[in-house]
């Protein structure tokens, strides 16, 4: 009985020492390391979830009614921001919008320094009623990165993007 009994635990303390070792030997892989809420409301172009505020809709203002995220990922000394959400675009047909981020560092005397802009596809609403586009981008990836602004964007009419909305968000 007892040789049974020593039997288990020396089975039960290997497999703990081996549950370990496997721990210790496997490959770091991509982390989440913050997430914020993002929101961004305007005319005629939002940012958040595909929930609608019941407030605004009574007045018949379609709004998100829910926070979009962006989450930001390590993978390795990489930082990479991740944005999800909903864009949502009423009144804009003949023209599109997009998402777009803007990434930055910090220099030696702690100002922001402008790495790089990426935009999500664009949208094109084929009617003038509201419409939602879902957006998922994590388009752009550095060790440096430390705040983020991401901007609802819609195209004017010499074909640039011109923001309509922005909120600002910081590595924490």
């Amino acid at each position: 009985m007892i040789t049974r009994y020593l039997a288990r635990v020396a089975v039960a303390s290997a497999a703990a020492v081996g549950l370990a070792l496997t721990a210790l030997t496997a490959p770091v892989s991509a982390a989440i390391g913050d997430e914020d809420d993002v929101l961004i409301t305007g005319t005629d172009v939002d940012f958040g979830s595909i929930v609608v505020n019941p407030g605004p809709l009574a007045m018949g203002i379609w709004q998100p009614g829910g926070f979009g995220q962006l989450r930001w990922d390590f993978n390795g000394a990489d930082v990479t921001p991740h944005l999800s959400g909903y864009l949502w675009t009423e009144h804009l047909l003949g023209t599109c919008a997009k998402m777009r981020i803007q990434y930055y560092a910090l220099d030696a005397n702690g100002a922001y320094v402008h790495l790089a802009t990426r935009g999500s596809p664009e949208h094109c609403p084929t009617t003038n009623t509201i419409e939602w586009t879902e957006i998922d981008m994590a388009p752009f990836s550095d060790p440096d990165i430390v705040r983020v602004v991401v901007s609802t964007t819609v195209k004017d009419a010499n074909g640039r993007f011109a923001i309509w909305g922005s909120q600002g968000l910081n590595l924490n």
